[in-house]
């Protein structure tokens, strides 16, 4: 069984099935005729094996659309991903939406002091406990990164840290390192019990983000094929944004996105075939008033649940972002993006991202990512709808209680009253009397309470010491031959 939400509905469809066919021909076209630029020679080397046309000088390749038909047979329909703790193995089978924290901001409100400042590696470990306790989280990504840290060794903290703080499966960006990738492989197989087991039971997965439009750096996809190679799922996650790094209209950039993914696509089957990957984007419009992207926009949402709609179309699992906002503070511009750019993804994508943050992902709020879990159980109520069935109807029930009755001592109603209706957790719901007696708490309050107190109480299985010996000892040697790479 998959670690997730079920779905009582396959999906709420924003383009019908002749849409489809009419981008990704497009994208296909686009592909063919004009080609992806990949910054490696490497890479394009493998491509060209396959059968690409490859202009060695500009470093474009023209990918044939046959050669993506093949690369779509390869992909698998359905992808593992593991956990430290076996409870929480995930599935992406389609069936279940999974959510997952955003990551790698910069900045972070203080669960303290309440100001805004530059990220901290502790800042991680106060995001995995929190995170770690709430349902609604089904995967860790490293919610900022580590600004204490020597940057030549940041990602391996960020995510050394998420994988000993944290039991569920963590998730992080390639990076544009390929050596990097070696060190991060290391600290993951030696935490599960070696690379066969880190095969078997992947408890990371990396994603890569193309330069829109049609491009993808170098370093990245060749950390990318690194992951893949050893069993380590692979997203490519496009981020073009409409009106900046692709066509304003949403059908246009919707071309260059999956031609992006699918050019990503063919690269990792070619180097990898059989890799574990996903199709994805967090495609947000370019904001033209402010010259920034419009993370919590309503079309960032509608883009998302394109991209899961063509995960289904290629019969591959898919990532979209949804928990996004613009917002610079806590309040009801930061709860009201995140709600219309989160609900149709949801009901679409095998995964959806952004969650917890405030700035379209720059800076962690602890409040908002107790806030969100409660956001998203609200999705997992609205998109499960109505059940019709001989219980659910409670026909004898009805016909049983008088006019004028009740049906709160019923049986029945104590039976269903929890899967039927939504009972929050952080919402609250007092008259208003009650409300000031009891300190006329807003809802940032009430989450600022309740993230303190899952981290003060918040227990975490601990990496055994040897284990964690054997981190700390990948880490120096990381560091000597990283630093003297910079040096």
């Amino acid at each position: 069984m998959s670690y997730g939400f079920p779905r009582a509905t396959n999906s709420f469809p924003v383009l019908p099935r002749n849409d489809l066919d009419t981008i990704n021909n497009a994208s296909l076209d686009l592909l063919e005729t004009r080609g992806i630029k990949i910054t490696s020679e490497k890479c394009l080397k493998t491509l060209e094996g396959m059968g690409c046309t490859v202009d060695h000088k500009d470093q474009i390749v023209l990918i044939p659309s046959y050669l993506v038909q093949e690369s779509l047979k390869k992909g698998r329909s359905i992808v593992r991903l593991g956990a430290r703790n076996p409870k929480y193995n995930i599935a992406l089978d389609g069936r279940h939406a999974h959510i997952v924290s955003y990551g790698t901001g910069t900045h972070t409100i203080d669960l303290n002091t309440r100001e805004r400042r530059p990220a901290v590696n502790d800042d991680i470990v106060k995001a995995a406990k929190i995170a770690n306790a709430l349902d609604s989280y089904h995967i860790f990504y490293p919610t900022v990164t580590s600004n204490d840290v020597p940057i030549h060794l940041r990602n391996l903290f960020d995510i050394k840290t998420a994988l000993t703080v944290n039991e569920k499966h963590v998730q992080f960006e390639s990076g544009d390192d390929p050596h990097v990738a070696a060190y991060v492989i290391k600290i993951a197989a030696s935490i599960i019990g070696g690379m066969d087991e880190l095969r078997k039971n992947p408890i990371i997965s990396s994603i890569t983000c193309p330069i829109s439009p049609m491009m993808i750096h170098g370093n990245a996809a060749e950390a990318a094929v690194e992951y893949a190679k050893v069993g380590v799922p692979v997203g490519i996650i496009t981020c073009c944004m409409p009106g900046a790094t692709g066509p304003v209209t949403l059908a246009g950039s919707l071309v260059v996105c999956n031609a992006e993914v699918l050019g990503g696509l063919v690269l990792i089957e070619s180097s990898c075939p059989g890799a574990s990957f996903i199709y994805g984007g967090s495609v947000a419009p370019f904001d033209m008033r402010t010259a920034r992207r419009a993370g919590g926009a309503v079309e960032h949402g509608i883009m998302s649940a394109a991209m899961g709609q063509f995960g289904r179309y290629h019969d591959l699992p898919s990532m979209g972002g949804g928990g996004y906002n613009t917002a610079n503070e806590l309040g009801a511009q930061a709860c009201l993006e995140k709600s219309f750019c989160g609900l149709l993804p949801f009901a679409n994508a095998d995964i959806i991202e952004g969650f917890g943050c405030l700035e379209d992902g720059k800076t962690l709020s602890f409040e908002q990512l107790v806030i969100d879990a409660e956001i998203v159980q609200m999705f997992h109520r609205v998109t499960r709808l109505v059940e019709v069935n001989d219980t659910t109807l409670a026909l004898d029930l009805v016909h049983k209680v008088k006019p004028g009755g009740t049906y709160l001592t019923e049986k029945h109603t104590n039976d269903h009253l929890r899967k039927e209706h939504f009972i929050p957790t952080v919402l609250k719901r007092p008259l208003y009397d009650a409300w000031i007696k009891n300190g006329s708490k807003s809802l940032e309050d009430l989450a600022l309470e309740r993230a303190k107190k899952i981290f003060e109480t918040q227990e975490i299985q601990p990496l055994d010491k040897e284990i964690q010996n054997k981190v700390d000892a990948i880490i120096r040697e990381a560091d000597n031959r990283l630093s003297r790479k910079k040096a």
